[in-house]
C-alpha cells in the first residue's frame, strides 16, 4: 500500500493469478500510447483439490512459486505499486491462501492483492470492452475460470449487472471427470451442477436485452478453435455447435484421448469437459444465441484500470457514494469533517510523505464513511463501520484496500491498540498513523457538528512531532475540545507521535 508513484512508468505490468494459469502481462506507455509488449502464462493448476480439500495443494504450491519466481525476474525492474498482480477465487476461499499469500508476495517481489467476485467481473468487462467501437452497444460478457465464473451486462464500457459464480472449469471438471472418463451422462450432470449455481441470480441478467454476447476466458476461446477446425463455429459459437461438441468428447470418452486427437495440452484437455458444461448450462439458462469469442480478459483490465486513474477513482468514489447513501450518513457533517482534515493535509503533506495519490484518497474515503457504523449503533459505531467496509462488495477495492479503510474507520476514535495495525508492514504502519492522525484531528474539531465550522487553525510538523495552533482565547474557550485535544496527545504519544497545543503567532 501507498507505494504508487503519481507518474506513469515506462514500463508496467498486471499479473492475474487465476486458479488454473498465471498470465504476465508488460506494457510500454510512450506519451498516449499503450503497448503490450510481452504475455507470459503458465498452468498452474492452483485451485485442483480446492473443492474436496477446502486447500490448495502442496504441488500446486510448489508449480504456483516457481512461476512466481519467473515472472518476479521478469519484473524486477518495475517501480513499486506499478506491478498489479491480484489473485481471484482460490486466494478468496482456499483455508490455507494467507500462508500461501506471503510466499506468493516474497517470489514475486510486489504485493498481490485479493479481489472479490465482483471487482473480478468489473476487471474483465473492463479488459473485454476497452477499444469497442460502439459505446451505445449493450453487452454480456461471460469469463469461465478455474474455480469461479464471472458474468456481467453493460452498456458500452459501463457495467449494470455482475455477479460470480462459484463454479470453473478446474473444479467442475475435478468433480465430475477425475477419473479422466468422459460420458454424456456425466456431462449431463456436470451441467445440472453449473445450472443451479447460475439459478438464483440469472433472472437478474435474463431481463435485460443484449446486443451481442462475449465469451473470454482460456477455456471459451478452445471451445472456439475446436468449433471452428470442425466447421461448426465459424459464425462464433452456438448452443447447437456446443452439443455437437459434447457428443464429439464422448465418443473420444477420455481426456486422454481429447488430448491426442483435438491436439490440446494435458491440462487444457482434463479441464475441457468441466468448462463445457458450464457453457452449455449459461447458453440454455438464458437463451443465448450465439456468442463471439474476445482474446482480452482480467489482465487487460488491470492494464486499462492502471493508466486510467481518474475513471478507477471514478469508480471507488461511486463505491463510497453507494455506502454513504446506503447507510445514511449525515452529509452535511462529513463533509465538514472532509474539509479540515484537507486542510490539516495540506499543511503537512510533504514533510510527513503523504502528498501522493494514494494517501490522499484514502484519507479521503476514510472520512466520508467514518460514520456508516451510525446506521447500526451509537455505541462503537467505529467498529460497527469496520465490519461493513471489510465484508461489503466494493467495486474498484482489493480486499487488501477495505481492510486498509477498515482500520481508518475502526481507529478514528478511542484507542490506537498496537493490535489493530497487524498484518500491516512497518512502512504501512507508518502512513496509517499520520493519515489517522489528520483523521482524528478533524473529527475532534468538528465534535460539535456546529454548521459554524471550526476556527483557523495551524498544522505544523518537525519529525514526529505536529504543533496545532489557535486562535488566541479559542481553547480557553472551548473547555471540552481542549480536553479532547490533551487525551488525543495521550492516545498518539505511545505511537511515537507528539502532539503540542499551541496559540497561533502574531501576524
Amino acid at each position: 500500500m501507498f507505494f504508487k508513484h503519481p507518474h506513469i512508468p515506462k514500463t508496467f505490468a498486471a499479473i492475474d493469478l487465476g486458479s488454473n494459469s498465471f498470465h504476465l502481462l508488460i506494457a510500454e506507455y510512450s506519451g498516449q500510447e499503450l503497448r503490450i509488449v510481452d504475455h507470459l502464462r503458465e498452468p498452474v493448476g492452483l485451485s485442483r483439490d480446492l473443492k474436496s480439500t477446502g486447500l490448495i495443494s502442496d504441488e500446486a504450491r510448489v508449480r504456483a512459486l516457481a512461476c512466481l519466481e519467473k515472472f518476479g525476474q521478469r519484473v524486477r525492474d518495475i517501480p513499486k505499486g506499478w506491478v498489479n498482480a491480484v489473485g481471484t477465487n482460490t486466494f478468496r476461499k482456499a483455508s490455507n491462501a494467507s500462508e500461501f499469500l506471503q510466499l506468493a508476495q516474497t517470489a514475486l517481489g510486489h504485493p498481490i492483492d485479493i479481489i472479490s467476485g465482483l471487482e473480478e467481473a468489473r476487471l474483465i468487462y473492463l479488459g473485454v470492452c476497452h477499444g469497442l467501437s460502439n459505446e451505445q452497444q449493450s453487452r454480456l460478457v461471460f469469463d469461465i475460470g478455474g474455480s469461479s465464473s464471472e458474468l456481467i451486462f453493460g452498456v458500452g464500457s459501463t457495467p449494470k449487472v455482475l455477479e460470480s459464480f462459484d463454479v470453473g472449469c478446474v473444479t467442475l471438471s475435478a468433480e465430475h471427470f477425475a477419473d479422466g472418463v468422459i460420458t454424456a451422462k456425466k456431462l449431463k450432470k456436470a451441467e445440472i451442477a453449473a445450472r443451479s449455481e447460475f439459478a438464483n441470480w440469472s433472472r437478474n441478467f435474463s431481463l435485460q436485452h443484449w446486443d451481442t454476447s462475449i465469451g473470454t476466458s482460456g477455456t471459451i476461446r478452445t471451445i472456439d478453435q475446436l468449433l471452428v477446425n470442425s466447421g461448426l463455429g465459424r459464425e462464433g459459437i452456438s448452443l447447437g455447435a456446443l452439443d455437437a461438441l459434447a457428443e464429439r468428447l464422448t465418443q473420444l470418452g477420455s481426456s486422454e484421448a481429447i488430448a491426442r486427437e483435438l491436439q490440446l495440452e494435458k491440462a487444457r484437455a482434463s479441464n475441457l469437459p468441466g468448462g463445457l458444461a458450464i457453457l452449455r448450462a449459461l447458453f440454455s439458462t438464458l437463451n443465448i444465441a450465439t456468442m463471439v469469442v474476445s482474446d482480452k480478459a482480467l489482465r487487460q483490465g488491470l492494464i486499462y484500470d492502471m493508466t486510467g486513474p481518474s475513471f478507477h477513482d471514478d469508480i471507488r468514489q461511486r463505491s463510497i457514494r453507494q455506502l454513504t447513501d446506503k447507510f445514511g450518513v449525515d452529509q452535511a457533517h462529513a463533509q465538514r469533517v472532509l474539509a479540515t482534515a484537507l486542510k490539516l493535509h495540506e499543511q503537512v503533506a510533504t514533510p510527513w510523505a503523504l502528498d501522493h495519490h494514494d494517501a490522499r484518497h484514502f484519507l479521503q474515503w476514510a472520512v466520508q464513511v467514518h460514520e456508516i457504523g451510525l446506521a447500526i449503533s451509537h455505541s462503537q459505531h467505529h467498529k460497527h463501520g469496520a465490519y461493513i467496509l471489510e465484508n461489503s462488495d466494493l467495486l474498484g477495492f482489493s480486499r487488501q484496500e477495505q481492510q486498509t479503510l477498515a482500520l481508518l474507520v475502526r481507529a478514528h476514535r478511542k484507542k490506537l491498540a498496537p493490535a489493530l495495525f497487524d498484518g500491516f508492514s512497518a512502512d504501512t504502519i507508518d502512513t496509517l498513523l499520520r493519515i489517522l492522525t489528520l483523521i482524528r484531528l478533524a473529527v475532534l474539531l468538528n465534535r460539535n457538528r456546529s454548521e459554524q465550522g471550526i476556527p483557523e487553525v495551524t498544522l505544523k510538523t518537525a519529525g514526529t512531532t505536529l504543533d496545532l495552533s489557535f486562535p488566541a482565547g479559542w481553547l480557553a474557550a472551548h473547555p471540552l475540545t481542549a480536553a479532547d485535544l490533551e487525551y488525543e496527545a495521550s492516545v498518539l504519544k505511545p505511537r511515537g507521535i507528539t502532539l503540542r497545543l499551541a496559540l497561533a503567532e502574531s501576524a
